[in-house]
């Protein structure tokens, strides 16, 4: 049996194992798919030793342990060595090999609404999730992204190293700015756990959105994001937590099994899976 897992802090609302569970089914593959919590940052090596020598083959890790994972492991594969933060492990013999898949999500997500270069993007956060964004956002041809975050100093740094590797224009602001920075802004993302955690809450009402924005959430639940919801009430275009989740859940599973499978049949599982909760 092949043994996959999630790592991070909460997991127990994770739509991945579902996805990757059917998708498995559906491949005729022998493979189990599970969460484990782990409580600090301190704990992560730790975890992620003792699940290599249980001989798992692959990870997906979520906040707020995307940094610390990408420390932890023996390699980095791509542009998760210059984002310094993975959301994706694979085994190798000494250890792990991390990637980010988060990135690859958000650029093709990005792509195929509004084309390739000349927008303005804001994200809102600075965490491993945030420095995948911005990487996807300058991939995708932005040519001014805005990083607002609670403590600035994080925001800082994240611009800094952005500048530095890629000679683009990234500029952190506080929090509190997001409200003006989207309000001419083409593109704003949300890579903050509003919703998810009761200290984290979105800046932003829906008088600070253009009528023309293209929202991107890297966040989901049972009863939608705040970021889903701004969206509803201005009918504005949408890329959300799900989407994004089932885009990278379809690379992470290529990257374990080698198979390439369609991010659309897991992102119908995980829309069935949230219609179910609400029922």
């Amino acid at each position: 049996m092949t043994l996959l897992g999630l790592i991070g802090n909460p997991v127990s609302h994770s739509l991945s194992p579902l996805m990757h569970t059917c998708t498995a089914s559906k491949l005729g593959l022998n493979l189990r798919y599970l969460t484990v919590e782990v409580p600090t940052a301190e704990s992560v090596g730790q975890t992620l030793t003792a699940l290599h020598d249980l001989g798992f083959r692959g990870l997906n890790v979520t906040i707020p342990y995307k940094e610390e994972a990408a420390r932890h492991a023996c390699k980095l594969s791509g542009v998760s060595e210059l984002i310094g933060a993975v959301n994706v492990l694979t085994r190798v013999d000494d250890g792990w090999e991390g990637h980010n898949t988060d990135h690859t999500a958000v650029r093709d997500a990005v792509r195929e609404r509004i084309g390739e270069g000349g927008f303005r993007a804001l994200v809102m956060g600075a965490g491993g999730s945030a420095r995948a964004v911005v990487a996807a956002l300058l991939d995708s041809g932005a040519e001014e992204v805005i990083v607002a975050n609670r403590t600035y100093s994080r925001a800082l740094e994240l611009a800094n190293l952005f500048t530095r590797s890629f000679g683009a224009k990234v500029v952190a602001v506080p929090l509190e700015r997001a409200r003006n920075e989207a309000k001419e802004t083409k593109v704003v993302v949300n890579t903050i756990p509003a919703g998810l955690l009761k200290s984290a809450e979105l800046p932003l009402d829906s008088g600070d959105l253009r009528d023309d924005a293209l929202l991107v959430d890297l966040v989901y639940g049972p009863e939608g994001s705040p970021m889903f919801r701004l969206a509803v009430s201005r009918g504005l275009a949408l890329v959300d937590g799900i989407e994004v989740l089932a885009r990278q859940a379809a690379h992470s599973f290529r990257l374990w099994t080698g198979i390439v499978c369609d991010h659309k049949s897991m992102e119908a599982v995980a829309r069935f899976a949230i219609r179910r909760w609400h029922s």
